[in-house]
């Protein structure tokens, strides 16, 4: 019983990300400032890493405006959302709306696909696996 548990516990934890509230343009045009730019930058990472759909995430990484929250090493947070979305959904092309060339660079760093990564596309297949693994091992 106790290893049904488990296994539905995992799967949960699996399937929850399909599962998430997720925010649009209009219920975050009404939060206040601070809170908006972090709904818009929520928003658009769940639109590209649940949704597959750049165009949205875009979107909503253009809502946060370019003057917000500048960090020496990580500058405006409108760069950080096109950064991250941009490397979840490994599409360079997302890079071009940055504006600083340091931040452009790290984007298409981080955006370009790696060749020898295949091994993390596997990656629920090991999990699996493993599970099967680790319960099979008391049967025998």
């Amino acid at each position: 019983m106790r290893k049904l548990l488990v296994i539905a516990g995992m799967l949960l934890f699996l399937l929850l990300p399909g599962c998430i509230h997720r925010e649009t343009a209009d219920t975050c045009a009404a939060k206040q400032a601070d809170q908006r730019n972090r709904c818009y930058s929520d928003a658009a990472f769940a639109y590209a890493a649940i949704d597959k759909n750049p165009g949205m995430a875009a979107t909503m990484c253009d809502n946060i405006p370019s003057s917000t929250a500048r960090s020496v090493f990580t500058g405006s947070m409108r760069d950080r959302c096109f950064i991250e979305i941009a490397r979840v959904m490994e599409s360079p092309a997302l890079c071009g709306a940055i504006e600083f060339s340091i931040n452009r660079d790290l984007c298409l760093e981080k955006a370009t696909p790696r060749q020898n990564a295949t091994f993390c596309g596997f990656s629920p297949v090991i999990f699996i696996v493993f599970l099967l693994a680790l319960f099979a091992r008391g049967k025998g």
